[in-house]
């Protein structure tokens, strides 16, 4: 009998990518609330997103998450 695989959305895509997507959708949200002076809700997005790229980082380097398609937008969401 065959074995049938996870095949969720977090298990395909990897968690560390979903995060760093996060991270790419907060910041057209963090530069709007900026403009518009939103100084706590531009601090709170500032907080989420750096919260989001410490785990980022952990999930990809401390426990292996590491996929081909996480290389190519980390950076640029850093």
């Amino acid at each position: 009998m065959a074995e049938q695989k996870d095949t969720s959305y977090i298990q395909a895509f990897g968690l560390a990518n979903i995060l760093t997507i996060l991270r790419m959708v907060l910041i057209p949200v963090f530069v709007i609330a900026s403009v518009y002076q939103l100084h706590l809700l531009a601090f709170a997005v500032f907080v989420v997103a750096g919260t989001t790229d410490f785990l980022d980082r952990y999930i990809a380097g401390y426990i292996g998450d590491v996929t081909a398609v996480g290389t190519r937008p980390d950076p640029r969401a850093d």
